[in-house]
């Protein structure tokens, strides 16, 4: 069994309001979602309304439409932006699989809602976040407590997205000492706020 260097308990447990054969479920989610859907139309309408600054006659010189358009469409860049990197990592589902094996799967959703399923098969690559929103993610060394072969690699997470492909990998590489430096592979996600 692997053991990482700040392993966050309160990740790998499953959440105490629910028991081992339930799902978590974000409190935020409604409200995650309807952010993004009222960023995403707020950044569509600046979008199609902005050319309008140079078609309707107005006494504005044309270099004071132009900052206008330029105000409007990265403020609303900016702020879909933020939104996008703030919510990404937001756990709208937690399962925990018990068995031979325990397995974690986070659900998240893209910015424009496009749900991806990261499976954790060893939770112990779960650590504490130093980021500001997540407040796990997926470790980026570890200790073994047995010797694994110099060079021997492991899948330990997997993104799935909404049609069950798999579309990113975190992969673990022994250094033969007992130490693992993992890396990614595609698009995996690898940070996690999930709301207590």
């Amino acid at each position: 069994m692997l053991r990482a260097n700040h392993v966050c308990s309160s990740l790998i447990r499953v959440h105490p309001r629910i028991s081992l054969n339930d799902e978590y479920a974000g409190s935020l989610s409604g409200t995650m979602r309807r952010l993004k859907i009222f960023s995403l139309s707020s950044l569509a309408l600046t979008t199609t309304m902005t050319p309008f600054l140079f078609i309707v006659e107005s006494e504005l010189p044309f270099m004071a439409r132009c900052s206008l358009a330029a105000t409007a469409m990265l403020t609303s860049g900016v702020g879909t932006g933020l939104v996008s990197w703030g919510a990404k990592s937001y756990v709208t589902k937690m399962r925990k699989t018990t068995g031979p094996e325990e397995t974690l799967e986070f659900e998240t959703s893209t910015m424009f809602l496009k749900k991806r399923v990261t499976r954790i098969y060893d939770p112990a690559f779960l650590t504490e976040s130093d980021k500001p929103f997540p407040n796990g993610k997926l470790a980026r060394s570890v200790n073994a407590s047995s010797s694994q072969g110099e060079g021997e690699q492991e899948t330990v997470a997997e993104t799935l997205d909404d049609k069950g492909n798999v579309v990113g990998r975190w992969i673990v590489t022994w250094d033969g000492k007992g130490v693992g430096h993992c890396s990614k592979v595609g698009h995996v996600v690898g940070n996690f706020n999930i709301h207590q």
